[in-house]
């Protein structure tokens, strides 16, 4: 771009500012721009709590499904068959 050009620009932004739609499109710019820097700084914290209520809501879910018999307890079966004796049926539920 030449000098020139971005002079025309500047000073149609400029004059676009004077106008009170145009500040309210800068201010509606500005407000954009914090939320999307809060998102990004603040983003994983939210999904980390989102994710571990569902985790815990799966958990109750499965307690209330199954009251006859507790959760087996991950040192008293083997890893695989504890994620198949309790998820899996989950997964029906998810899906």
């Amino acid at each position: 771009m030449r000098n020139e050009e971005i002079s025309k620009l500047l000073l149609r932004r400029f004059a676009v500012a004077q106008h009170p739609v145009g500040r309210m499109l800068l201010n509606l710019h500005v407000l954009l721009q914090r939320l999307r820097s809060q998102w990004r700084a603040h983003g994983t914290d939210i999904i980390k709590r989102a994710s571990d209520m569902r985790w815990l809501q799966l958990a109750v879910f499965a307690q209330l499904v199954d009251k006859s018999s507790p959760l087996p307890s991950p040192l008293d079966l083997a890893p695989a068959s504890w994620t198949a004796a309790v998820f899996l049926p989950l997964l029906g539920v998810i899906f």
